[in-house]
C-alpha cells in the first residue's frame, strides 16, 4: 500500500486523528486521577498505591511488544478502536459491579490494569499513526500539537477529577472515561482514513518472531540505538525536579498544600506553552540542535531550581521550575520527529513499543536510585548534580555525527 492517498488528504485526516486520542487521553487520564485518589482517601495505604502504580505499568511493559508487532502488521486505526473499546468495556463492567455493591479496591487495580493493556497497544500504534499521515517536513509541527494535547490533558484531567470527586462517587466519574472512548472511537471509524502499513503481507506468523526482527533492526540502526540510550539516561536524570521536588515543598518550604498545587501548576501549564512554541516554530532545521538547546537549558533550569530551593525563595524556586517544564515540551516532539523521519515505515510500530518499554522501565529504575538517595542527600543538591550531568553530558553526546 502506498502512503501519498492518505498524505494527499492528510491535514483531515491528522485533524481528526488528533482530536479522537484527545477525547480519549482526556478521559482516561481524569479517571486515572479520580481513581488514584478514591484509594487514597479510602485507604490512606502507600501499599495500594504502590500496588497501583504497579497495576499501571507492569501490563503495559508486557503488552508493548505484542502491540508494536500488530502496529507494524494491522490497519492502526482499528487497533487504536479495538484497544479502547477494550478499556471502555472493562470500566463499563466495573461501574456496573460497583453500582450493585461489590465496591472492592481490587477492580479498581482490574480498570488499571485493563487500562494498562490498552495502552500496550494503543501507544505504539498511535505514535506510528503520526508519520504514516503527516509528510516529513510538517511532523515536527504535529508532534509538537500532540504534545500541546497531552499536556493540556495534564492540567485539566486533576482539576476535573477533584471537582467531580467531591461530588459523586467513582464509579460514576468512571462514566467519563467510557463516553470520551465511545467519542474517539466514532471519530477515528468515519473521519479517518487509514490503510494497512507497508510490509504488513511480508510479516512472519509469530508474532515474537516479528518482535525479534524489529529489535534487531534497531540494534543495527545505529541512530535509533544513539537516541534510545539518550531517552533512558534523560529518563533517570530528569526525576529530581519531575518527581522528587515536592519532597522540597514539605521539607523546607512547609509543605502546605497549595505550594504543592503551586509547582504542578507551574509545571504543566509552563509545558502547555512550551508545546505551543514547539508547535508554531518546529525547532530547528537540524533537529539535534534543538534537542541539544533543549538539555542545556533544561539542566541550567534544574540547577537554578536547586539553588532557589537552598536560598529559601519559594518564588523563584517554582518560576525555575516553570522553566525547566517550558523546555521539557520540546523533548519529546523533538524525539519523535527525528525517529519518524529515520526509521522506515514498516518497523514503525516495533521502534515505538522499545520506546514504551524504556521509557516504562527506566522511570522506575532512576526512581530506585534517587528515592532512597533522596532521604540521605538533600533533594536541593540531587537537582544541582543531575542538571550539570545534563549541562555537560548533552553537548559531547548529541554533538555527534550520529545525530544529523
Amino acid at each position: 500500500m502506498k502512503q501519498d492517498p492518505e498524505k494527499r488528504h492528510w491535514r483531515r485526516n491528522i485533524t481528526f486523528f488528533l482530536l479522537g486520542q484527545g477525547f480519549s487521553l482526556l478521559g482516561s487520564t481524569l479517571v486515572w486521577y479520580a481513581i488514584m485518589w478514591y484509594i487514597t482517601l479510602t485507604t490512606g495505604s502507600g501499599l495500594y498505591l504502590t500496588l497501583l502504580l504497579v497495576a499501571g505499568t507492569i501490563p503495559l511493559v508486557l503488552m508493548s511488544p505484542l502491540g508494536g508487532v500488530w502496529a507494524d502488521r494491522m490497519n492502526r486505526k482499528w487497533l487504536i478502536n479495538i484497544a479502547d473499546g477494550f478499556v471502555a468495556v472493562v470500566t463499563l463492567l466495573i461501574i456496573i459491579m460497583f453500582s450493585f455493591g461489590f465496591e472492592d479496591i481490587w477492580l479498581l487495580m482490574v480498570c488499571i490494569a485493563a487500562r494498562a493493556f490498552g495502552q500496550g497497544v494503543q501507544m505504539p500504534a498511535a505514535g506510528a499513526v503520526i508519520p504514516q499521515i503527516v509528510p516529513k517536513e510538517n511532523l515536527a509541527r504535529i508532534n509538537g500539537l500532540n504534545g500541546m494535547i497531552q499536556m493540556g490533558s495534564a492540567l485539566l484531567a486533576p482539576m476535573g477529577a477533584a471537582a467531580l470527586i467531591a461530588f459523586m462517587p467513582v464509579q460514576q466519574i468512571m462514566w467519563v472515561d467510557v463516553i470520551t472512548a465511545v467519542i474517539s472511537i466514532l471519530i477515528l471509524t468515519f473521519f479517518v482514513k487509514l490503510g494497512r502499513p507497508i510490509g504488513s503481507k511480508d510479516a512472519p506468523k509469530s508474532a515474537w518472531s516479528d518482535f525479534k526482527i524489529g529489535v534487531k533492526y534497531i540494534a543495527k540502526h545505529r541512530f535509533v540505538r544513539a537516541l534510545f540510550a539518550v531517552d533512558a539516561i534523560m529518563t533517570v536524570l530528569i526525576i529530581p525536579i519531575a518527581i522528587l521536588t515536592p519532597l522540597i515543598v514539605a521539607r523546607d518550604f512547609g509543605g502546605e498544600a497549595w505550594k504543592l498545587g503551586a509547582i504542578e501548576v507551574g509545571w504543566i501549564a509552563a509545558a502547555l506553552i512550551g508545546s505551543g512554541i514547539i508547535t508554531v516554530w518546529g525547532g530547528f532545521k537540524k533537529q539535534k540542535r534543538t534537542l541539544l538547546m533543549t538539555a542545556v537549558i533544561f539542566g541550567m533550569g534544574s540547577v537554578a531550581t536547586g539553588i532557589a530551593a537552598l536560598m529559601g525563595d519559594f518564588w523563584w524556586f517554582v518560576g525555575f521550575i516553570a522553566l525547566a517544564g517550558l523546555v521539557s515540551a520540546f523533548y519529546q516532539p523533538v524525539v519523535n520527529t527525528m525517529l519518524q523521519q529515520r526509521v522506515e515505515e514498516k518497523f514503525m510500530g516495533r521502534t515505538y513499543s522499545v520506546m514504551t518499554i524504556i521509557a516504562n522501565t527506566a522511570m522506575p529504575a532512576g526512581m530506585l536510585i534517587f528515592g532512597p538517595l533522596a532521604d540521605i542527600v538533600s533533594v536541593n543538591w540531587l537537582l544541582i548534580w543531575t542538571g550539570v550531568l545534563i549541562v555537560l553530558g548533552s553537548w559531547p553526546i548529541l554533538s555527534r555525527k550520529v545525530f544529523d
